[in-house]
């Protein structure tokens, strides 16, 4: 078994490039994050609170979740599970069509929003946007279940209005708060469309350490006693095994310097294996892939 999935990486030839999955560290797109969290996402639309249209007013809170009365509204403003905090000022809901706005939004009127989450998530992301005139730098900070950062993201908003940006984040050990910042304005970023949950069930692949140097590389939810290849490449893509024991199978890695790195065994369906990060691998990516039955996990990385 393993000779013949080795012969199936080996001799892979070219394919299309085009990003197909995900791991660790940003997410691209809302549909990333819908496809990661599934039926366990929690979305919050903004929308539970009364306020005409084209108002804003700000809450008589500077904290806010489930079981919040803010201005004589409440509980239930927001989904549970995460709490809502403006560090320097308070919060402001606006109403839809105010400054040209879609719809209800969220923001702290002051420099920082902080979402904290309890329980901790694995992924999650939001909507950011503007005011209609007034272009918008601003960066996300993502904290892990110890409280130390694990990766920004800057993102910026050129008209406002109904342009909007998508900002998210994977982070599979656990997201436990985001820290959201204006870079130009005494007010946070706009959000609405807030998703955030656990991972669900499929088989899921990550990776920390540092590149070049000791990279760990964990996974879950893989079939219990049967056998698992790391493959490596140096970029996302959509290649298919062209033979071997997974002949068929499309990878979401791209044919370039794509090389098999091991063969372990799954364990109980969860566990992990370090292994040296030499500089030719810092930027790529990992996936894994079952045998028999050629299940395939995200594409985990970059390195």
């Amino acid at each position: 078994m393993r000779h013949a999935l080795v012969l199936g990486i080996v001799v892979f030839v070219s394919g299309g490039i085009g990003a197909t999955a995900w791991g660790d560290g940003q997410i691209p797109d809302r549909a990333t994050l819908d496809s990661l969290l599934g039926g366990n996402q929690t979305l919050e639309d903004f929308e539970s609170f009364v306020i005409a249209d084209g108002g804003a007013t700000n809450l008589d809170t500077a904290v806010l979740d489930d079981q919040t009365i803010a201005n004589g509204q409440g509980p239930g403003l927001v989904e549970p599970g995460a709490t809502y905090t403006a560090t320097t000022n308070v919060l402001q809901w606006n109403g839809n069509a105010y400054f040209g706005l879609q719809t209800r939004s969220f923001l702290a009127n002051g420099e920082m929003l902080e979402i904290a989450y309890d329980p901790a998530v694995t992924a999650m992301g939001f909507d950011a946007r503007a005011y209609a005139g007034y272009a918008y730098s601003g960066t996300m900070t993502v904290y892990d279940t110890n409280n130390s950062p694990v990766g920004t993201v800057n993102f910026t908003l050129i008209n406002g209005g109904a342009e909007n940006v998508f900002v998210g984040w994977e982070w599979n050990a656990g997201i436990s708060r985001v820290v959201l910042d204006d870079l130009a304005h005494p007010w946070s970023p706009v959000i609405d469309n807030h998703g955030y949950g656990e991972n669900s069930t499929s088989y899921r692949c990550s990776i920390r350490g540092t590149c070049p140097g000791t990279v760990t590389v964990s996974w879950q939810n893989a079939n219990p006693g049967r056998q698992q290849a790391i493959v490596f490449g140096s970029r996302q893509g959509s290649f298919v095994i062209p033979n071997g024991a997974c002949q068929g199978t499309q990878l979401g890695l791209g044919s370039q310097n794509l090389r098999l790195v091991n063969i372990i065994g799954t364990g109980n369906g969860s566990g992990s294996v370090n292994g040296n990060a030499g500089t030719s691998a810092c930027g790529g990516f990992l996936q894994l892939v079952e045998v028999p039955g050629c299940a395939t996990s995200n594409v985990a990385g970059p390195i």
